[in-house]
């Protein structure tokens, strides 16, 4: 017993001075990736920022508009069979002036699934234009 005692905090504390190696990989990589800023306020159903970041990992998406290269404002309008979403890439900083604006429409039969893969392909086109 008295050995677990010694030999516990010595590696909790290894443990916590060891560089994380893995995490630092993924740093460095993105450490040249566009800064991206979602506004998706005016849009009508539950913004699913959690899932655009997992599945479009070649941006930063960072939370404050003043760290963003790219601004998105993301908005949506009903049709006769379904919502459109409008999308508005607002280039910022060295990207000013490089502006875009691209929609997605989906029916009411659609899945909810189905809307949600159909918002990451367009916000992941709109956004390689300035990766």
């Amino acid at each position: 017993m008295r050995n677990v005692r010694v030999l516990f905090p010595l590696l909790a504390a290894f443990a916590l001075l060891t560089p994380p190696i893995l995490g630092q990989q993924g740093e460095d990589v993105r450490a040249g990736a566009l800064n991206v800023y979602l506004d998706c306020e005016g849009a009508r159903m539950v913004c699913q920022t959690s899932h655009f970041r997992t599945e479009i990992t070649f941006v930063n998406w960072v939370r404050d508009l003043a760290d963003a290269q790219v601004h998105i404002i993301m908005t949506s309008q009903g049709t006769g069979s379904g919502d459109e979403f409008l999308f508005d890439f607002i280039g910022r900083g060295n990207l000013q002036g490089n502006d875009d604006h691209l929609s997605y429409s989906y029916s009411d039969t659609d899945s909810d699934d189905a809307r949600t893969q159909g918002i990451t392909g367009v916000l992941a086109v709109g956004v390689a234009r300035y990766a």
